[in-house]
């Protein structure tokens, strides 16, 4: 029996039950849908000829005509309303607000279109539909701003012709001008920064706009390292000193960050200062150190005296407020390698600004009462007005020795520590750069023994990242490799603790190699097998134990590593080192006693 039989015959006993007198006809459509609770309490899972439609209300208009099932019936049905066809010109029906489909097929082939860099296809689209400027996609970037990042300019100009705005933004806050300068798009930007939105908004609000993160379409273009998108913002007026609000960096700290020479030589031209330091004390080079790149390094450093900045925070704990300020060096008398201070400097919102101009004999200039103290030296800071402003970022701990001197010259720069204490290359040992550092320590006369705050030299952070030609160079950089093998941090870890924790197998076989003692201890009197097992490293705590550390070894509390291990919770690396301690025993010999002599 299939399945119209049994509605039928199941149809049939409930108008019996009703009392119905039953006829020779079949049972209509609504009798049996009247039915269909009683008989499939869910709907079938595929719809037959009786199909069970949702509910349908029904005009007066499609009120007509008899149920097509039963001839006998004469009860009026709803009927479906015969769908619209195209007309003889076979074009596409408006898009509307009635049609979200049709509008979301739309957008998803023109956002398809644009990503492919099919310029016809999306100009087609655009011309045919041109409310789909509107359109938005899953980051809510618009069809002007993935133009713009994939460098169609044809679409470009045609969406602004169609009304799209530079107003338009992302999730990210980011406009078509952030797009087109992050990817470098220079001619698409050109083509933005000359429109006619463009000039009705004004340059410093297109220019000036922010994103979530608070960077300007200068510092896209800085991040990325496009120069000539850097050129074309600085032009148009671009402020090459404005900072995040969120991360603290300028584009030359980005720029630098990025690696490349070119962008970074491009806004040093443009007036970037050098000289400026983060919130956390962090120069322009020491992010160039992080980059890797030996040409960004060799040109801030070359860039000599900046344009006299230095990083303070107010009184009521704002952080990241850049201050700027005049001192003696690079004075109206004149000074080597000294650059002159661009004109834009001299006022800005919230923002000190020197009472007196430098080489007055007001204390400000060279030989003054108030004249700056090379960074590094106690108490060293820039004057202003006779009055000495490295005292704020000294208290902060912005400079090296606790001075915030405001002009810095390489040497200043090689010398300056962030609030970490790390020196520029501190940073470039942490990020596993050796061409950075031999680099600073060879030509340019960096210390190579220098520590920073926790006390970790050169050697320590090479160990740390795991770099073994890196370790090998900072090993011998010291003089006496032996020495530097038993160099101890503020925690008492050694270069091969160091190598330890960051997990870095081979950096513990070269230091092992080199006479790196096991049972060397930290302040906490564990050995470095009592550190892998506090921080549960199973596979380094084999390692260690197969070199012949001591499983038995206790810290100052009198803990041994399986204890340490179990403490922490790390219960796998216990009972590894518990298997281990076993096997051991049952392996080692037995002493021999001879009795009778």
């Amino acid at each position: 029996m299939d399945k119209d039989e049994y509605l039928r015959l199941a149809s049939l006993r409930k108008l019996e039950k009703m009392e119905v007198r039953p006829s020779s006809r079949p049972p209509c459509r609504e009798e049996i849908q009247e039915a269909r609770p009683l008989l499939w309490p869910s709907k079938p899972p595929c719809a037959g000829p009786l199909g069970y439609p949702a509910p349908h209300s029904a005009s007066s208009e499609e009120l007509s005509g008899e149920c097509g099932y039963s001839a006998a019936c004469r009860r009026p049905h709803a009927r479906r309303a015969p769908r619209s066809r195209p007309d003889a010109l076979n074009l596409p029906p408006p898009i509307s607000p009635h049609r979200p489909r049709t509008q979301a097929k739309m957008s998803r082939g023109l956002f398809a279109s644009l990503l492919a860099c099919d310029d016809d296809a999306s100009l087609q689209a655009i011309a045919a539909y041109p409310t789909l400027r509107h359109a938005r996609a899953s980051n809510g970037a618009t069809p002007l701003l993935v133009a713009a990042g994939v460098g169609s300019l044809r679409v470009v100009e045609a969406l602004l012709a169609a009304g799209a705005t530079l107003g338009e933004v992302d999730e990210a806050g980011a406009t078509a001008v952030h797009v087109a300068a992050g990817a470098g798009r220079d001619d698409v930007l050109q083509s933005l920064t000359s429109s006619a939105d463009f000039h009705r908004r004004g340059a410093a609000a297109v220019l000036e706009a922010r994103t979530a993160e608070g960077e300007t379409p200068l510092m896209h273009a800085a991040r990325s390292g496009f120069h000539l998108a850097i050129s074309t913002l600085v032009r148009l007026g671009a402020d090459v000193h404005a900072v995040s609000d969120v991360t603290g960096l300028d584009a030359l700290a980005l720029a630098a960050l990025s690696g490349w020479a070119p962008a970074v030589q491009e806004l040093l031209a443009a007036g970037a200062s050098p000289s400026r330091a983060t919130r956390e004390g962090v120069l322009p080079v020491m992010f160039a150190c992080q980059g890797g790149s030996v040409p960004t390094v060799k040109a801030l450093l070359e860039a000599g005296v900046g344009g006299g900045f230095y990083a303070e925070r107010s009184p009521a704990g704002r952080k990241g407020r850049v201050s700027r300020a005049l001192s003696g060096v690079g004075s109206s008398s004149g000074s080597a390698g000294s650059r002159p201070r661009p004109a834009s400097l001299d006022s800005g919102e919230g923002e000190a600004t020197p009472s007196s101009s430098p080489g007055r004999g007001d204390g400000s200039g060279p030989g003054g009462a108030g004249a700056p103290a090379p960074p590094g030296s106690p108490g060293g800071g820039s004057s202003v007005g006779g009055s000495s402003v490295g005292a704020t970022a000294g208290n902060e701990g912005e400079g090296p020795g606790g001075g915030g001197a405001g002009l810095l010259s390489a040497a200043d720069m090689l010398s300056w520590r962030d609030k970490r204490g790390l020196t520029a290359l501190l940073h470039a040992c942490s990020s596993g750069h050796l061409e950075v550092a031999r680099y600073l320590a060879d030509e340019r006369g960096a210390d190579p023994l220098a520590r920073d705050a926790g006390g970790r030299s050169a050697v320590h952070l090479a160990a740390q990242v795991g770099d073994v030609p890196l370790l090998l160079w900072a090993l011998r950089a010291g003089g006496d490799e032996a020495a530097r093998l038993e160099e101890r941090t503020e925690k008492g870890s050694t270069p091969l603790g160091c190598a330890v924790q960051g997990e870095r197998r081979e950096a513990v076989e070269q230091l092992l190699g080199r006479g790196a003692r096991l049972e060397a201890r930290d302040a906490k009197g564990r050995t470095v097998l009592g550190r892998a097992a506090a921080r549960g490293q199973t596979a380094m705590c084999r390692m260690l134990v197969s070199r012949g550390s001591d499983l038995t070894a206790t810290d100052a509390e009198g803990r041994v590593p399986r204890q340490l291990a179990a403490k922490n919770g790390f219960m796998a690396t216990a009972e590894a080192l518990s298997s281990l301690a076993r096997h051991a025993y049952m392996t080692k010999p037995l002493p021999i006693v001879l009795e009778g002599r």
